[in-house]
C-alpha cells in the first residue's frame, strides 16, 4: 500500500475506497506536473462517489444536467462537469452514508432540472427540513435539493454562497 493508499485507508471510508484513490494517484502519474512558475494552481479535479449502482447514478445527474455520457475505466464510471470536475462513480458493495454534493449551475440548467424533477415526480425541497416541492431565494439566485438514486443529497445552486457578487 503507498502513502496515498494509507492515508485514505484511515479516512474511515468503506473498504475498497483507499485503493481506489491509490488507483488514480497513480494513474495521474503520482505527482502533480509543474505549471506556471513551477507551480499548478490548485484546482479541484475529481471525487469518488459512492454508488449503489454506478451506472444508474451517473445517469441519473447525466440526464438531470444535460451532461456528455459517463465514460468507464477500470472500478470507476465517470461523469465529467463542464468545468472539468469529474465524479467517480464505483460500487463499493457494502453500506455507506449518503454525502452532499452542491453544483452551481446556469438559470437554464437549473430551469431543465428542476421541471425534470417535477415531471418524474421526484421530492425536492429548499433545502434539509425545509416543505417539499419548494425552492431557496438564497444569495440572489435559486436553489434546490433532491436525492440521487444512491441516497447522496445533491443541491443545484445559481448563485455561489458565502460570496458578495
Amino acid at each position: 500500500m503507498n502513502e496515498i493508499a494509507a492515508m485514505y485507508a484511515g479516512a474511515g471510508l468503506p473498504p475498497g475506497f483507499h485503493e481506489a484513490a491509490a488507483e488514480m494517484f497513480e494513474r495521474a502519474g503520482g505527482q502533480a506536473r509543474a505549471g506556471l512558475n513551477g507551480r499548478r494552481p490548485t484546482q479541484f479535479n475529481h471525487v469518488a462517489v459512492a454508488a449503489k449502482d454506478k451506472r444508474r447514478s451517473a445517469t441519473f445527474l447525466k440526464d438531470l444536467l444535460g451532461l456528455p455520457e459517463p465514460t468507464s475505466w477500470g472500478r470507476f464510471l465517470s461523469l465529467t462537469l463542464d468545468d472539468g470536475v469529474r465524479l467517480d462513480y464505483a460500487e463499493p458493495g457494502t453500506e455507506f452514508p449518503g454525502q452532499h454534493y452542491a453544483l452551481l449551475v446556469s438559470d437554464v440548467v437549473f430551469d431543465r432540472a428542476l421541471e425534470r424533477l417535477k415531471t418524474d415526480r421526484m421530492p425536492f425541497s429548499a433545502g434539509p427540513g425545509q416543505p417539499a416541492n419548494e425552492i431557496n431565494h438564497n444569495h440572489g439566485g435559486r436553489g434546490v435539493y433532491f436525492d440521487d438514486p444512491s441516497g447522496h443529497q445533491f443541491e443545484l445552486i445559481t448563485q455561489p454562497y458565502g460570496v458578495d457578487l
